[in-house]
């Protein structure tokens, strides 16, 4: 996994919440034109929780057979052991996953420990941990060490903790940002690249700001006109006015712009 830009890609639904296939064609289309090589499916962005499990398996398929070039990222984000390996079935079409610790349940930091050992002994695939801690009441941070140490399959962290997180020391692992808001300040702390929902809409923007470090400020403001939205409310709803997918229906229940 060695992309610098990865996106968070969107989950687009059609007028009776079913799953656009047509728009998922046209979308990953205008990602790959764009540079894109690699794709976080079923994450926060495209509405994993609100997909059945047989969807994540149908929107990998689909994605794996009309472009069989791009790289794949599977967002595994479950309560139990039995859950998560469900979950990494669905995903078996994916390159690798990307790991939260249990949600809504504020585990302790050995039950985090716990839990992500247990995935990667039941995982053949690269494992990037997901450290949100404003989302899962835990912040990986004080464990990292211990998972590096003991987990040999964890290529990396996306990071949406703090900057400050982001230990170099750690040669092994790379670390991708995981807030647009403020991906500037990972990017001088280190951080190899991003996990992205706003390259839904500006992919090559962004693939130029990683690669020179650098944000305009015309950038920075499509960035806040999207992220001040409920994600992927914003993100959703660009999209639909750019046309890169039919509607910009969330299963979330969120109040859509105007």
């Amino acid at each position: 996994m060695t992309e610098a830009v990865i996106v968070a890609l969107i989950t687009p639904f059609n007028d009776k919440l079913e799953i656009d296939f047509e728009s998922i064609t046209k979308h990953v289309q205008f990602l790959v034109q764009s540079g894109i090589k690699c794709l976080l499916v079923g994450g926060t962005t495209g509405e994993s929780l609100a997909l059945e499990p047989e969807e994540r398996r149908l929107i990998t398929t689909h994605i794996r057979t009309l472009f069989p070039k791009i790289k794949l990222l599977g967002c595994v984000t479950a309560l139990s052991i039995n859950q998560a390996i469900k979950i990494i079935d669905e995903f078996s079409n994916c390159d690798a996953l990307l790991v939260t610790s249990q949600y809504f349940i504020n585990p302790s930091s050995s039950d985090v420990l716990f839990y992500i050992q247990k995935i990667a002994s039941i995982c053949n695939k690269p494992i990037i941990l997901y450290n949100n801690p404003s989302r899962l009441k835990f912040c990986m941070s004080e464990i990292y060490k211990k998972l590096y140490q003991t987990i040999p399959n964890i290529i990396g962290v996306k990071e949406s903790g703090s900057a400050k997180n982001i230990d170099t020391s750690l040669i092994k692992w790379k670390w991708w940002a995981g807030n647009d808001i403020n991906y500037i300040d990972y990017l001088n702390a280190e951080a190899f690249g991003i996990i992205s929902m706003v390259a839904n809409i500006y992919p090559k923007e962004m693939l130029h700001a990683i690669k020179n470090k650098f944000t305009s400020y015309e950038f920075n403001q499509k960035i806040i006109n999207i992220c001040k939205f409920s994600n992927p409310v914003g993100v959703k709803f660009t999209a639909h006015k750019l046309n890169l997918i039919s509607t910009p229906y969330t299963r979330f229940a969120f109040q859509l712009p105007k």
